[in-house]
């Protein structure tokens, strides 16, 4: 009886597609969330508007994972805020006839007023980190 059972479920039809394990995969619609900011570094964005934006989504995404820091992801922390402070003195730089400190004072107004589009600023983060591996 159990060599007839193994037989017969070995003999059956494939499980339906739907039945079957699926690979882990991103979900629908990533790889275009994650282009989204793209069109800074692409498009023609100036220098002075991809240093402030960047230094503007790295602070909010900086914030937002700051409660989720661990021993094990503080490399990954410092990471984001030296990127941070990187385009924060670009944009200091590229920002003709306005002084540092009403740049820096701009991009904290900014990333307050971004707090609540977190998941945007991390994807234009992501953006911006490719950028500086890049250079």
């Amino acid at each position: 009886m159990i060599a007839a059972t193994a037989l017969a479920g070995c003999s059956s039809e494939p499980a339906p597609a739907s039945d079957r394990a699926e690979p882990a995969s991103a979900p629908a619609g990533t790889a275009r969330l994650l282009s989204l900011g793209s069109h800074l570094v692409e498009e023609g964005g100036t220098s002075a508007e991809l240093a402030f934006n960047c230094a503007v989504a790295l602070r909010v995404t900086e914030v937002a994972v700051a409660p989720l820091t661990t021993a094990a992801n503080a490399d990954q922390m410092e990471l984001i805020k030296r990127a941070s402070e990187i385009y924060t003195r670009r944009a200091v730089g590229t920002e003709a006839g306005r002084t540092e400190r009403e740049v820096t004072t701009d991009i904290a107004r900014q990333t307050r007023a971004k707090m609540d589009e977190k998941s945007e600023q991390a994807q234009l983060a992501i953006v911006c980190l490719r950028g500086l591996k890049q250079r």
